[in-house]
């Protein structure tokens, strides 16, 4: 069987937090972390869907993960900003 690829995991995880399926959005991108972990774009991905499940302190950290290794994403500075 062949393994689905780090960035269609984020694709499924997108487009199930557009569907409302948190849960399952955090189990897919989970799955691509852990294919690629230091990967900036996925944190932040995980920090949006931590935060609407209201993980608030757990979005904080995703976010954060995020800006340390990908500073120029103003947005994600908002969010972060928003999970504190």
């Amino acid at each position: 069987m062949l393994e689905t690829l780090p960035s269609r995991n984020c694709e499924i995880a997108t487009e199930l937090h557009r569907d409302g399926r948190l849960p399952e959005a955090l189990a897919a991108i989970d799955k691509a972390l852990g294919q690629v972990p230091g990967m900036p774009q996925y944190h932040a991905r995980r920090g949006e869907i931590l935060f609407d499940l209201g993980r608030f302190e757990e979005s904080a950290g995703s976010f954060e993960r995020a800006f340390e290794t990908d500073q120029f994403k103003p947005g994600r500075l908002r969010r972060l900003c928003a999970a504190y």
